[in-house]
């Protein structure tokens, strides 16, 4: 059973193969570069040899284990070096990496410097007031008054105890009525 799904799979894979050259070519070439590498690293199992040569013009320099050891200098001539380096630079160099130096990056002219100017902040709004601010959407557009009165708010038919956008119908009155929402009650009046 295992020979045949075996076959059954190459046989699909060499139809697959025939019926798309492209594929064909790209699995080829992809081959034929795998056995290559594969052959070379099977033939060099064997480090590069590598040669070690003294150079005759290094310089020995002796170091007195008392003196006080830096990671930027080896000797009395780095350290002339580095500060004939530094004298060079035209400038003084500082450990400061944060601060800004103006003469290296100066103003332009042409742009205006302008203040900062802070604003007084708003004052903030009690719940009462941004109750009050959510009631401002809601438009009474019909009272009802009848044993069961009812309005009309945004569109909805309401009763007393009825809910619209977090607000509760209290009362109803002729041209108005009373909503509530957190012991905030607002009146809402038709407009004319």
């Amino acid at each position: 059973m295992t020979a045949s799904r075996d076959m059954g799979f190459v046989e699909r894979f060499l139809l697959e193969l025939k019926r798309d050259r492209k594929k064909t070519a790209t699995l080829g070439i992809l081959t034929m570069v795998a056995v290559f590498f594969g052959i070379r690293l099977a033939l060099q199992n064997t480090p590069a040899e590598v040669e070690a040569s003294v150079n005759s013009t290094s310089k020995v320099q002796s170091v007195d284990s008392s003196a006080p050891v830096s990671p930027f200098s080896s000797g009395e001539e780095d350290q002339n070096d580095i500060h004939e380096y530094l004298a060079q630079a035209g400038r003084e160099i500082s450990r400061d990496i944060f601060s800004t130096n103006l003469e290296m990056f100066p103003l332009d002219p042409n742009r205006q410097v302008t203040e900062n100017v802070v604003s007084t902040p708003r004052p903030v709004a009690t719940p009462e007031q941004l109750i009050r601010q959510q009631a401002a959407s809601l438009m009474l557009q019909s009272t009802i008054a009848s044993s069961s009165p009812t309005v009309i708010i945004n569109g909805r038919v309401l009763k007393v105890g009825d809910w619209i956008s977090n607000f509760q119908v209290v009362e109803i009155f002729a041209g108005s009525c009373i909503v509530e929402q957190n012991g905030v009650q607002v009146v809402l009046e038709m407009k004319n």
